[in-house]
């Protein structure tokens, strides 16, 4: 596993989560941000995205992968755009989380991310892609980060450093001086 290396040395296996799929019609400034992130990562990294789809993109992840050079993980998301078969397993779902998030703490908008069955497919992915970093996007997955935590043992020897795009948390958090606060997940 080769350390972290921004000098321009060793290319980084990278692993990025991400709500969004990062298509050319993506249609609004959250995928229109991993869009481009993935875009200069993809210069010069190995990159993979594990990213939910949602219905009706399904047909997309190959596009994707050809445009900006990178190999997609899909995670297949229902919302109230999946067939209205699927409707009464996602409001129950949907429900269950807002209790989750009642008592967790958590927003809401994290905990209705957040399931076993994800948790497992993100640990399937980093064990298959062995990536030195894991970057996560967006709030909504934040939760993902606890999951490889606490699996970092079971990761083993892989370990890769963590990350998540900060910008989300400083707002979320009020934050005025985030650096300051941060407290390294690897200590």
């Amino acid at each position: 596993m080769s350390s972290i290396d921004s000098s321009g040395g060793n290319p980084l296996r990278l692993l990025i989560v991400t709500p969004y799929l990062p298509h050319s019609r993506v249609g609004h400034g959250g995928g229109t941000s991993v869009r481009a992130l993935v875009a200069q990562m993809a210069k010069r990294h190995e990159v993979t995205l594990f990213s939910l789809i949602r219905p009706g993109e399904s047909e997309l992840i190959s596009e994707v992968e050809s445009e900006l050079s990178i190999n997609i993980i899909p995670y297949y998301f229902a919302d109230i755009r999946s067939n209205w078969i699927k409707w009464p397993r996602l409001f129950s779902d949907r429900a269950f989380s807002l209790i989750k998030s009642f008592f967790s703490g958590y927003p809401y908008y994290a905990e209705k991310y957040s399931s076993r069955h994800f948790d497992n497919k993100l640990l399937d992915a980093v064990k298959a892609v062995k990536p030195d970093v894991v970057h996560v996007e967006y709030l909504q997955m934040s939760l993902l980060l606890r999951t490889l935590v606490k699996a970092k043992s079971l990761l083993e020897p892989i370990a890769p450093s963590l990350f998540i795009g900060t910008h989300e948390l400083v707002l979320y958090l009020g934050l005025e001086s985030f650096e300051k606060r941060v407290i390294p997940l690897n200590a």
